[in-house]
């Protein structure tokens, strides 16, 4: 009933000013009641209240009945016991802001100690409930600790957003506790696995992701363990590896095989071995990475069936997938496809992530498009694609499957799927020549000289490496339909890529270079010239004869001979 005029009536401004009027009407008990169930959360299992609030059971069956009656909260039924929700949350929000902060924090501490007492037989549901009461209790040292088994829940079903978030709130309050070598111990762990996620959901080669591995890296210098020391510099090589920083990665090369030989550690010596291949591959030294790589899938072969993998990285699969279009490149098709297949073999024996299988896929993808085998190179993506849906991972085959698509006969829909990746992958040294090398191939089977050239002279900018003399062939094809009469220039890029694909021993990408040369000079009168030339390529190959390039080869020779003068 309305006892005075509304004029006297003084109401609060907002709606929390309301709401904190009703709470300030309860009783001391009541109000100490509803904050503790503020603190608690949105929805409090009666068990959970029973040990928080230190009530009796009549007190608080009670109490609980009085905030029922009051709209503060409601009870919903659940599968074992009672939960008690608040109606709204802006009650909880109000009710949790009227307590002082020394004594939420208490009830913090209380809330996550009856946790572990409740659920202490699965208490892996409850990592993230624990943590947030932890953090909040100035308890940094337990909040860090389930803060990294939540990181670690999130990362064994492939949420890596979810992870990164988990790993760098962990950071901040690790940031708070004195130095010490357990805190740094911690640390250091806490960074590989945000190294791993940041690999996972974008960033690998980013200055915030190198930045963490340095610091990760001088946490294991001061610690002084050889082994995470190992680990971190081997992330770093990934690091610098993406953006092609070929100094740093010769010099952290050189680090990893120091400690490898220095531990005489095998494992340690097929990773340093794995690198030292992949970087001869990147400066197009491809008998050196073969050789480098070899010696690496030999270590690891040792005893791959029996081990799990150690993250959601291993060195066992990505030493095959980059032997395999090395193996291509030397003139070994069937090779390569072996290794390419013996990555999906280990993938799937050493562990069960699918972000391992998802490398397997995608790096065989791309060995399929250097091999022109469009058909298998989009199946594997399509596959890939699948994994990163289901499991929530960045996809990075989207490229690919462009590529894919454009040389299926659809090159305007797969330049449209081509281009979206441009960011990412110019971003990356690493990746810039194989974009640009990408686009130009597209573009020379949509006839758009212009835009062909531009891009392989964007590749060709970055400098010498695995594609370059594939890229010197694209140009001279470009050229002449550009030009008709850019003849003698577009021949000129014939032979440079020929005589550079011969110094790196580069077989497939000679065959490549000399079949667009002797398709040139046949044009112009010069068969016999033409047809000597390719049969000397063509018939340094024992294998692959029915990969794409070495059955148009042989179709050529035969043209060739019988139209033979």
């Amino acid at each position: 009933k309305v006892t005075s005029s509304l004029s006297q009536l003084r109401l609060p401004p907002t709606v929390q000013g309301i709401l904190a009027s009703r709470i300030d009407r309860l009783s001391a008990e009541q109000k100490e009641l509803l904050q503790t169930l503020a603190v608690i959360g949105r929805e409090s299992p009666l068990g959970l209240i029973r040990k928080v609030a230190a009530i009796t059971e009549e007190q608080l069956k009670r109490m609980l009945s009085d905030l029922r009656a009051a709209e503060f909260i409601y009870e919903q039924p659940a599968l074992t016991e009672a939960e008690y929700v608040f109606k709204h949350a802006l009650t909880q929000e109000v009710a949790y802001n009227s307590l002082l902060r020394e004594r939420r924090k208490q009830i913090h501490e209380r809330a996550a100690q009856a946790i572990e007492a409740l659920f202490a037989l699965n208490l892996s549901d409850q990592y993230s409930e624990l943590a947030h009461h932890y953090a909040r209790s100035g308890n940094g040292s337990k909040a860090v600790k389930y803060l990294r088994l939540a990181a670690e829940q999130a990362m064994s079903r492939s949420a890596y957003m979810e992870a990164r978030d988990r790993l760098n709130s962990a950071l901040e309050l690790l940031h708070a506790q004195p130095d010490e070598p357990e805190r740094d111990r911690t640390e250091i762990s806490l960074r590989f696995s945000l190294n791993i996620c940041m690999k996972f959901s974008g960033g690998l080669g980013t200055a915030a992701s190198v930045e963490n591995m340095e610091r990760a890296r001088q946490l294991c210098e001061m610690v002084g363990d050889d082994t995470s020391l190992f680990e971190a510099l081997d992330a770093l090589e990934d690091q610098y590896f993406q953006s092609a920083e070929h100094q740093k990665i010769q010099a952290v090369g050189e680090e990893l095989l120091k400690i490898a030989t220095r531990t005489n550690n095998s494992e340690m010596l097929g990773r340093a071995l794995f690198w030292l291949g992949a970087f001869s591959g990147m400066r197009g030294e491809f008998t050196a990475a073969a050789e480098a790589l070899e010696q690496a899938r030999s270590l690891s072969a040792r005893g791959w069936l029996m081990r799990d993998a150690q993250g959601w990285y291993d060195w066992r699969i990505e030493t095959r997938t980059y032997a395999a279009p090395v193996w291509w490149t030397l003139g070994f098709p069937e090779r390569a496809m072996a290794r390419s297949a013996e990555s999906f073999e280990v993938a799937r024996a050493i562990a069960a992530s699918p972000s391992l299988l998802m490398i397997a896929l995608s790096f065989s993808s791309f060995l399929n498009l250097r091999c022109r085998d469009w058909k298998m190179a989009l199946s594997h993506i399509d596959e890939a694609k699948r994994l990163a849906d289901e499991y929530g991972m960045i996809d990075p085959t989207g490229f690919f499957r462009g590529w894919a698509v454009a040389r299926l006969g659809q090159p305007e829909d797969g330049l449209a799927k081509m281009l979206p990746a441009r960011g990412w992958m110019t971003a990356l040294r690493r990746w810039r020549p194989l974009f640009f090398w990408g686009l130009a191939d597209v573009y020379l089977a949509l006839g758009d000289a212009r835009q062909g050239l531009e891009a392989v002279n964007h590749a060709l900018e970055v400098g010498p490496g695995e594609s370059e003399a594939e890229l010197r062939r694209l140009k001279g094809e470009l050229l002449l339909i550009a030009d008709e009469g850019a003849v003698a220039e577009a021949t000129q890029c014939f032979r440079d890529a020929i005589e550079l694909a011969r110094r790196q021993s580069a077989k497939s990408w000679e065959l490549r270079a000399t079949m667009s040369l002797t398709q040139l000079l046949a044009s112009k009168g010069r068969r016999d010239e033409a047809r000597a030339m390719l049969a000397s390529i063509y018939g340094w190959f024992t294998e692959g004869f029915d990969t794409a390039d070495l059955k148009d080869a042989k179709a050529l020779l035969n043209e060739l001979e019988g139209t033979r003068t």
